[in-house]
């Protein structure tokens, strides 16, 4: 299978975006795992499962409140989710041409199959108020499609970028939520430079920041 890295062209808009939702679909399982082990979560399932095992005495009833409880928070995430991607956290997907290419310094890529199928997106933009800054957004890949190189790829080309529009450096903000992201990017050099606890919908925010050399 061959794969290129091209800018994207208004026919693969939609497919971009298409990738994009299922990349943020599959933060659910992971949020969720993490959502688990917070002492909040713990301790409101362990003070009303000690409360119904009192009233009830039943071991039974008791296991149903709590799997009933982990279920609600599934739901609860995955309802948050699904209202940030059809609401405000694609907006700019909208119109990817006016939004990432409509300047020399900024630009949206896709990776793309020979068969024409979008399997990939990373985007440059500049950080406001800071013109020697790059921003790196829009960062994924398709499910299946993972652990081929594709991401390596992807970002190479835009840091590539970057160097040749005399950026000085690239940041970015991830989440706890994404592991393998942050992998990716301190294997090219990235190091944590802020630290948001709790603060994106009760997850830890990090910025990333990798100084280029021009």
């Amino acid at each position: 299978m061959a794969v290129s890295i091209c800018p994207c062209a208004n026919e693969h808009n939609d497919k971009a975006r298409k990738v994009l939702e299922d990349g943020t679909y599959d933060n659910i399982i992971p949020a969720f795992l993490l959502a688990i082990k917070r002492w909040t979560v713990i301790t409101f399932v362990s003070v009303y499962s000690i409360l119904v095992y009192h009233l009830t005495q039943s071991l039974l009833q008791t296991g149903i409140l709590i799997v009933a409880l982990y279920n609600l928070l599934f739901a609860v995430l995955w309802y948050v989710m699904h209202r940030l991607i059809k609401g405000p956290l694609l907006a700019d997907m909208d119109d990817v041409q006016v939004n990432y290419q409509s300047s020399d310094k900024t630009n949206f890529w896709v990776a793309v199959t020979d068969s024409d199928i979008v399997i990939g997106t990373v985007a440059i933009t500049v950080k406001e108020k800071q013109e020697s800054v790059a921003y790196l957004r829009r960062m994924a890949v398709s499910r299946e499609y993972r652990r081929l190189g594709i991401a390596k790829r992807l970002l190479k080309v835009a840091l590539e970028f970057c160097e040749s529009n005399g950026y000085n450096q690239v940041e970015l903000i991830t989440t706890e939520v994404q592991a393998p992201a942050q992998r990716l990017y301190e294997s090219f050099g990235f190091q944590v430079v802020d630290r948001w606890p709790r603060k994106y919908k009760g997850f830890v925010l990090w910025t990333y920041t990798l100084l280029l050399h021009l």
